[in-house]
């Protein structure tokens, strides 16, 4: 949560200021002459929603492997 709200801090900032382009490649990129990023909620929850799935999703096959393993064995492999 703070990176969000810090990265909407300066997404604010530099939609205030804008990004100058200082050369033709960087206009072409920008779209203009100059860039003024913004933030959509869109993309915040579907950054939020893909973090959450990855976490579930990687956590399933280690939790998978811990359930099968008794508590007596898993003591007996670390001596």
């Amino acid at each position: 949560t703070t990176g969000v709200l810090l990265g909407a801090l300066v997404l604010f900032i530099l939609n205030r200021v804008g990004l100058e382009a200082s050369n033709m490649f960087l206009e072409i990129i920008y779209g203009g002459p100059v860039l003024r990023p913004e933030l959509s909620m869109s993309s915040v929850l579907t950054s939020f929603v893909v973090i959450l799935i990855v976490g579930i999703v990687s956590s399933t096959y280690p939790t998978a492997i811990v359930m099968k393993t008794s508590p007596l064995k898993a003591m007996e492999s670390s001596r």
